[in-house]
This record gives structure tokens, C-alpha cells and sequence, in this order.
């Protein structure tokens, strides 16, 4: 696995290695505990996918190429509604969560897409357990999926939650440099510069995903530079204006 695509383009990590090593019994099953404790969403609940749904196709939608994504997601519903098997259900759970990170790249369907992943794919995601890692659709590409849906569509606190489960499945699968690099970027997304540094300077320097540390931390560097020179910016205007009210003040008395 390359860090710098990684780092690039966050949702198409290619996993590799130990990745795709099945999760034994016993992490599938304390994965499906974790799985289990996110919010469940009503299918019923009506909003902005079941208007997406019912409304007539638009014509960005087919220069977008999202036709086929609008027709699919009703399959796939009833795929996972009618499926008897466990896996059939994985699959279906999946390629909703695709169909899903489509939709959420597009500013017209992002309020789609955020209702798709919550309300089906989410309250779901035990049943892609079933499926093994080397599948597309096996359960940490799925909620890999997931993290980068919430951070499409501003949804910081579910984001955090897919990546806090993926960093306990690598932690606990020994891949701790990937878990490591993925808690990094989280935290320099959500503009906490000084934890993603202080983080990916953890990672060793045999590690595959410290190729590019230095040039990562150089680039958080002069963030953390340019936000502090816009804060000292900020907090200069801010005593000009109150000096100009003070002044302001003192010439109405006189």
C-alpha cells in the first residue's frame, strides 16, 4: 500500500496485506458489538431520499451519470427486505453504502446520500461481517465507506465514530501504523493540526506510512502558522474596534 495515495484520496484505500486476512469469530463478533452501537435509523422516517425517489430525473442527474445509482438503490432495498441469508444482506448493505459515497459527491444529493448511509446503511453494518475481507463488500471497506460519507456530506461526529471503529479493528488485527495514519488525517480535518502532528510522529520509521511524515507534518506546520497569523489578524482588529469605541466614547463626553 502506497501512504501518499492514501493520503491523496482517503477513500480509495486499497487493502492490502493483513487487511484482507479473515477477522476470525471471535473480532467479528466484538466488531459486531461496536457495529451495533450506532444509532438506529427508521427506513420509514420520510426526507430527502424518499423525495429523490419519487421525483422525476433531472438533467444533471444524467449528465452526472447518477442514473443508474437512483435506479438501484430501490433494488437493492428490497434485496436486503426479501434476502433469507445473512451474506445476501451484507452484499445488498454494501452496495447501498456505495451508492451512497456516489451521491455524496454531488452537492444536489449529498442530503441523499446522508440519508442512505444513516437510515440503511449504518443501523446494517453487522450483517457485512459475513462477508470476507478480500470482498469489496466486507465490512471494513464498508464502513471505510461510511466515514468518508459523513465527511462528504459535514457529519463530523459520525465520521468519527466509523473512523474510532476501524482504528479498534486494526489496533486489535496488529496493524497499528494504519489505525495510527487514519487517526492523523481525522484530526487535521477537524483542523487539530498539533494532535495530527503529535500523532503520525508516533509512527516508526520502518513504517511504510511514515514515507511521507515529513512532508506531512511540514504541510500541518504552515497551517498551524497561517491559522495563528489569521488569529493575530483577528485579535488585532478586534482591539482597533474597541479602541475606536473608547475614543469614540470619549469625544461624546467631551
Amino acid at each position: 500500500m502506497k501512504p501518499a495515495v492514501l493520503a491523496a484520496v482517503i477513500a480509495k484505500i486499497p487493502f492490502q496485506s493483513r487487511l484482507i486476512q479473515p477477522i476470525g469469530l471471535a473480532l467479528a463478533l466484538s466488531l459486531g458489538s461496536l457495529a451495533l452501537q450506532v444509532p438506529a435509523f427508521s427506513e420509514e422516517s420520510a426526507g430527502a431520499l424518499e423525495g429523490y425517489l419519487a421525483s422525476p430525473v433531472a438533467g444533471w442527474e444524467r449528465k452526472a451519470g447518477l442514473v443508474p445509482c437512483r435506479t438501484a438503490i430501490p433494488k437493492y432495498q428490497e434485496s436486503f427486505r426479501t434476502a433469507e441469508r445473512e451474506y445476501d444482506k451484507g452484499v445488498a448493505v454494501a452496495n447501498l453504502a456505495a451508492i451512497a459515497l456516489e451521491l455524496a459527491r454531488k452537492k444536489q444529493t449529498k442530503p441523499v446520500a446522508r440519508e442512505l448511509c444513516e437510515q440503511w446503511v449504518m443501523p446494517n453494518l453487522d450483517t457485512t461481517l459475513t462477508i470476507e475481507q478480500t470482498n469489496s463488500c466486507c465490512w471494513r471497506r464498508t464502513l471505510m465507506r461510511c466515514a468518508n460519507i459523513h465527511r462528504l456530506t459535514q457529519n463530523s461526529k459520525m465520521e468519527k465514530q466509523c473512523l474510532a471503529m476501524l482504528h479498534e479493528a486494526n489496533r486489535r488485527e496488529g496493524d497499528q501504523d494504519l489505525a495510527t495514519f487514519l487517526l492523523a488525517f481525522h484530526h487535521a480535518r477537524q483542523g487539530q493540526h498539533h494532535e495530527a502532528i503529535r500523532t503520525i510522529r508516533s509512527l516508526e520509521g520502518e513504517s511504510p506510512y511514515a514515507s511521507n511524515r515529513g512532508k506531512l507534518i511540514r504541510n500541518w506546520q504552515k497551517q498551524i502558522r497561517k491559522e495563528e497569523k489569521e488569529r493575530k489578524r483577528q485579535l488585532q482588529l478586534e482591539q482597533k474596534r474597541k479602541q475606536a469605541e473608547k475614543n469614540q466614547q470619549s469625544k461624546t463626553q467631551q
